[in-house]
Formats: C-alpha cells, sequence, structure tokens
C-alpha cells in the first residue's frame, strides 16, 4: 500500500525541489503551505513548530512519520518512485554520485553560498559572500561542462535542488553572464517534462481548487 505523502512547503525556498520531484514523478501528495513570517500552515493556520520544531521546509509526513531535509526527502522520492528514473540504481557507482551532488548543493551552493545572503550583514560583509559564493559558482559551471546534467546526460534530484539553488540570483544582485553552462543547463532543466508546469504550480502557491 502506497504511503500518505503531505508535503510542508514555501513559494521560492529550497522546498521547492521536494515539490517539483513529486509532481514529475507523479507520485500523489497533499500540498500544504507553510507561511515563513508566521510559520503557520496557511491553510489550517496550524503552529509549524509543531510538525517540524526546526522550523524548515520541506518537510514530508510520511504517514505518521516526518522526514526533513532536502537531501533525505529527495533521496526518498527518488526511492519511491523508481520509475521515475530520478536516482541511478541503488548499489551503483553512480548512485553515490547523486549523493555527492545533492551534498555539494546543500552544503556549498545553499547553506555555504546563497545562505548567508538572506540574512542582514554589513556591505563589507556581503562583498566578502558575493565573492566567496562567485567562487562556488564557478565550480559547478566547470562541472557542467562536462555534462548535460549533475551527475551525468540525465536529470536527476540534485539538479531539482540546485536549479531552485540558482534561481535566487535576481534577489541578491548575481549575474550568470560569466557562467554560460548554469544559464544553458537551467534551461535544460526547464524543458524536462513535466518541470514547467510543476516549477509554476509550487509558485502559486500549490494546486487551486
Amino acid at each position: 500500500m502506497a504511503p500518505k505523502l503531505t508535503l510542508y512547503f514555501s513559494i521560492g525556498s529550497c522546498s521547492g525541489a521536494a515539490y517539483m520531484a513529486l509532481k514529475v514523478a507523479k507520485i500523489p501528495f497533499t500540498a500544504l503551505l507553510m507561511d515563513i513570517p508566521t510559520h503557520k500552515v496557511a491553510s489550517t493556520g496550524e503552529d509549524f513548530y509543531q510538525i517540524n520544531s526546526k522550523g524548515a521546509v520541506p518537510a514530508l509526513k510520511i504517514d505518521n512519520e516526518v522526514l526533513t531535509e532536502n537531501v533525505a526527502v529527495l533521496s526518498y522520492i527518488a526511492d519511491l518512485a523508481p520509475e521515475s528514473k530520478l536516482a541511478p540504481p541503488a548499489g551503483t557507482p553512480l548512485r553515490y554520485r547523486s549523493y555527492e551532488a545533492l551534498s555539494e548543493v546543500a552544503v556549498d551552493l545553499h547553506v555555504h553560498g546563497y545562505g548567508p545572503l538572506w540574512y542582514p550583514g554589513t556591505d563589507e560583509d556581503r562583498v566578502k559572500q558575493k565573492a566567496h559564493l562567485n567562487k562556488i559558482l564557478k565550480r559547478f559551471d566547470d562541472k557542467l561542462a562536462k555534462s548535460k546534467f549533475l551527475i551525468g546526460d540525465a536529470v536527476s534530484v540534485a539538479d531539482f535542488y540546485a536549479t531552485v539553488c540558482f534561481a535566487w540570483a535576481p534577489f541578491h544582485g548575481i549575474s550568470y553572464d560569466a557562467y554560460p553552462n548554469i544559464v544553458r543547463y537551467q534551461k535544460d532543466f526547464d524543458a524536462v517534462p513535466g518541470v514547467a508546469e510543476a516549477k509554476a504550480e509550487w509558485l502559486s502557491g500549490g494546486p487551486k481548487a
């Protein structure tokens, strides 16, 4: 029997990776929008901290268990729908490359790259952080010069996460003019069947009644 899934998400955040992956993999789920300023579930008023004490999305409720953190949530989604091929087969060398890519996105691009730019700091702090982020972007651009997606020519859950992070550039005055492979990569990802529709639904706050 398939598990009952509920995804807690917010618009524009890294939870969009899980939202889009679930939609593209054609996995049924209930989407509940979390209002970031209040940390309440928009449709019910429920205190989100009672669902995830860290207060962060994504949080994926699987029957009566709650799974958090994108690396874990996205890996679970890929395993739940192996026919979607959003991760290489378990036990293969490429599968471990997918974990490597997910970790690089989570730690380098998200937490150490764009993450600090979301929080107020001095102008000097922001200049230093942008310089650090550009080093990370250069590394990703170099990697994407060698393959269509992060772990080869097939899309994987790591790409869902990376492209959400890359989309934060306009909010921080980051240009990808020097990173043509990232620009190409984003276009290739958007062309993956189902992605455009899933992205539009996520950014609109979820399915409409």
